[in-house]
């Protein structure tokens, strides 16, 4: 007997999954199978921690909902009590819709709607990028919040986190709000597709490529690249 298989999904698990469905059902099934990250990828890791925490100054003074809560029930509760408070600034507000989890990275409130911040540690605009922030857009809406812009927060080019520098001059701000709409009913269709797709108890026949490392190194690329191996001894 097969065990049951929860379909909920997250920000990063949605993804996972568009990079690479395989990825997703071996997450999902057989998640051991995960290679930890390296010291170098934590690093990579730890340093997108370091750039989201200092982008929260350019918006200071917020309510923290990942230091707050305590359980994701928690997180979840201390959202809705803070957005019906309007509060100005919430940092790591989190949200679940159509049983999909997220947390925004900065949410602030303006008269007109609610301004979603997604922070990169990247100094430029990369498609992944525009799916993150997309998907964020399709829970907070769905969950029933106005969402007036919805912004990508990626480190200056010419600045590179100059310490000295004003807090202004580190990042680059752009709204992507018209592109995450557009993606709406296309993000539909991808949570369809991934949820019957790792309702399947075959793994799906996915050959390592390109998807392995772009545009994120997966954690099971050892176990995928050890099973293609030995497939081609044995054929």
């Amino acid at each position: 007997m097969h065990k049951r298989v929860r379909m909920n999904l997250s920000k990063s698990l949605y993804i996972r999954g568009l990079q690479c469905n395989k990825s997703l059902w071996l997450y999902k099934h057989l998640p051991k199978l995960r290679t930890p990250p390296s010291e170098e990828l934590q690093a990579r890791f730890d340093k997108g921690h370091e750039i989201g925490a200092l982008a929260r100054d350019l918006f200071p003074g917020g309510k923290n909902i990942d230091i707050e809560g305590k359980t994701f029930p928690h997180k979840l509760h201390l959202t809705k009590k803070y957005i019906k408070q309007l509060e100005p600034v919430i940092y790591e507000a989190s949200f679940s819709y159509d049983q999909i989890f997220v947390m925004a990275d900065i949410l602030i409130y303006k008269e007109d709607g609610w301004e979603l911040y997604e922070v990169k540690s990247s100094t430029e605009i990369k498609p992944v990028h525009i799916n993150d922030l997309s998907i964020q857009y399709y829970v907070l809406t769905g969950f029933g919040l106005p969402i007036s812009k919805a912004c990508i927060v990626h480190t200056n080019p010419t600045n590179i986190i100059n310490a000295k520098s004003d807090i202004t001059d580190k990042f680059v701000i752009v709204d992507i709000l018209k592109e995450a709409i557009i993606k709406n009913e296309e993000i539909k269709s991808d949570i369809s597709h991934l949820r019957k797709m790792i309702r399947t108890q075959s793994i799906p026949n996915i050959k390592p490529g390109k998807q392995c490392t772009t545009p994120y190194e997966c954690d099971f690329i050892n176990f995928c690249n050890k099973s293609q191996k030995q497939m081609t001894l044995f054929s």
